[in-house]
């Protein structure tokens, strides 16, 4: 037994993986597609709401202001300027988009610059939250459990903000909302790449 023991401690683990590895279809079987796949969708599919979503989601819309009985384009300062029934976004215009600024009627708000920034900030601000906070704990307590928390994260945060901008149109639930997201969504990216490694054979 002792001697058995012993053998076993000198097996190199590695190559313990990438035989069980070869034994669910090796390199590119059905198991590592699957995983493929899964990846694509829960990691790395939205990741590039953490760029470009900010932007998308505060985008100013085009507007059209009433002159006798003509609608004509203006800028958002302009239309704020005059009461509510004599300006219009401009929802056929190609650069409008339907987003927090829209649906919580942000337009005029007095501080609209600052809600603006505030979105992007707390998403930011989550991130930099999950990276020296949460991102350290897949050293102690797993990559899959944290990849498990990350995805919950981001589902109640995908929820919360359907809530908000549906039903409450509250913008403080929507910075919430993006932090958490921006929270889940960094722990998912630096986790996922380093996960989807260990499905691959090292030879």
């Amino acid at each position: 037994m002792a001697a058995e023991r012993s053998s076993d401690l000198n097996v190199d683990p590695r190559k313990v993986v990438d035989e069980a590895i070869k034994h669910t279809g090796g390199l590119y079987g059905r198991f590592q597609i699957l995983m493929f796949i899964i990846a694509q969708f829960t990691v790395f599919g939205v990741s590039w709401l953490m760029f470009a979503g900010p932007k998308l989601f505060t985008q100013e819309p085009k507007f059209e202001c009433s002159s006798q009985d003509t609608w004509t384009a203006c800028s958002r300062e302009t239309a704020c300027e005059l009461d509510a029934e004599d300006y219009r976004i401009d929802y056929e215009h190609p650069e409008t988009i339907r987003n927090i600024v829209t649906e919580l009627d942000l337009v005029c708000a007095s501080d609209y610059k600052l809600k603006v920034a505030n979105v992007g900030g707390s998403m930011l601000f989550g991130a930099l939250f999950s990276v020296v906070f949460l991102v350290p704990l897949a050293d102690i307590y797993g990559r899959r459990p944290m990849l498990n928390v990350s995805t919950l994260i981001c589902l109640i945060a995908y929820c919360m903000l359907y809530h908000a901008l549906t039903v409450t149109k509250n913008f403080d639930q929507c910075l919430l909302s993006y932090g958490l997201f921006g929270l889940g969504k960094v722990l998912q990216l630096r986790l996922g790449y380093i996960a989807m490694t260990e499905f691959v054979p090292t030879d």
